[in-house]
């Protein structure tokens, strides 16, 4: 049989579709007229379903498209988050056994182990770092201790080759010395409250009145609410000692000495004044050269400064202002946030433990 494909036609002023098929065997034509108008209303029934169907996969689509890009979007904002605590130090949420289905997986795995190696990295550096300044202080601490019980062992054995009256205070010199150099051998990242620094500070001045006499007169003035405050040791006595050495020893007469410590909010202020020779400016400006170098002539100024740094940061360094004939003042400021960070610090001062280097 051969078939011919349909086709639209026009009879009679009416449209139809018409389907030819020949039978060669029989010599048979069939030919099919379908009225074009009942075509469009057999469609027309069925367009409500066609409808319904299409719209229901264009909500499908639609849906699977809001799915996908809400699940696109949490996975980047989980990123970002990742990102900033990572950013500001804080370790990403491990925990989860995220598994790596997709790229955000593998992306948030990567972050999170880069994350972990750089805390490794970080906690090795602060280690070594640690460890050089509690090498730094220790060294810094063990050379001023021989300096200045030196200069008193040689007053004592003056005070013991006079022998007779003088041995009373040779024996109260040799206690007071005993009671300094017991504070001064303690650990130096250990802090104390400034009133046990204030009062070894008193016995080494009755040891050099004992060697001086009243040749120079120290007044006080320190705020009672500062009592408490943790120091660490050896910050005031070195200073003083320099008043006396090379501001008071070489005036005729009496010199003066006024050690303040003000509370000022936000930050303590520490000055000690004298009324000793002072200085030109160019010795000054070698003073303040020598400090910073550590010079040998300046041991025990470029030795609270050194320290001051290391404990306070570099802002908390010693400040000297000296007129010639007139005296000197040598002061610094530690702020509030740096005398609590500085505690803290000192009790971290230690070796990290094993299994923190093992992130």
């Amino acid at each position: 049989m051969e078939k011919y494909d349909g086709s639209l036609e026009t009879i009679g002023g009416r449209k139809y579709l018409i389907h030819r098929e020949k039978n060669d065997t029989f010599q048979v034509l069939a030919i099919t007229l379908i009225p074009f108008g009942m075509l469009q209303e057999s469609l027309f029934s069925y367009l409500p379903t066609i409808l319904l169907l299409l719209g229901c996969g264009i909500a499908a689509v639609l849906i699977c498209a809001y799915v996908t890009t809400r699940q696109n979007f949490h996975n980047i904002e989980n990123i970002i988050t990742v990102l900033d605590k990572a950013e500001r130090g804080i370790a990403p949420d491990a925990g989860r056994n995220r598994k790596h289905d997709d790229e955000y997986g593998v992306i948030l795995s990567n972050i999170i182990r880069l994350h972990l190696q750089a805390e490794q990295l970080n906690a090795e550096l602060q280690n070594k770092k640690h460890m050089q300044e509690v090498a730094s202080l220790s060294a810094l601490q063990a050379q001023i201790n021989p300096h200045f019980m030196f200069n008193t062992l040689q007053m004592i054995q003056f005070e013991a080759a006079r022998g007779g009256e003088k041995a009373a205070k040779v024996v109260r010199m040799t206690g007071l010395l005993s009671d300094i150099l017991k504070y001064a051998l303690a650990d130096p990242m250990q802090t104390i409250r400034l009133e046990e620094e204030i009062c070894y500070l008193r016995k080494y001045v009755e040891i050099q009145h004992m060697r001086f006499g009243d040749h120079f007169i120290l007044y006080y003035e320190v705020d009672e609410s500062l009592d408490e405050l943790p120091v660490y040791r050896l910050m005031l006595q070195p200073l003083i000692e320099n008043a006396i050495s090379h501001g008071i020893r070489d005036k005729e007469e009496r010199g003066y000495i006024k050690l303040t410590i003000q509370d000022r909010g936000d930050a303590v202020h520490f000055s000690v004044f004298d009324t000793g020779v002072g200085m030109t400016r160019e010795k000054l400006s070698a003073v303040r050269r020598d400090i910073d170098a550590f010079n040998v002539h300046n041991i025990g100024l470029a030795n609270v400064n050194n320290r001051l740094k290391l404990y306070y940061g570099e802002s908390a360094g010693l400040r000297i202002r000296s007129v010639a004939g007139q005296g000197t003042i040598v002061d610094f400021t530690l702020t509030r946030t740096d005398i609590e960070k500085s505690v803290t610090n000192s009790k971290n001062l230690q070796p990290l433990p094993q299994k923190a280097k093992n992130l």
